[in-house]
């Protein structure tokens, strides 16, 4: 279960910027 979580951070991280970047890009126009 541990590992399973370990490799999800980097995903859910990554999501997390993408998301971020997203709502940026919008506010921008």
């Amino acid at each position: 279960m541990l590992q399973v979580f370990i490799e999800l951070i980097p995903i859910i991280s990554t999501l997390y910027k993408y998301n971020i970047f997203k709502r940026k890009k919008e506010k921008l126009k």
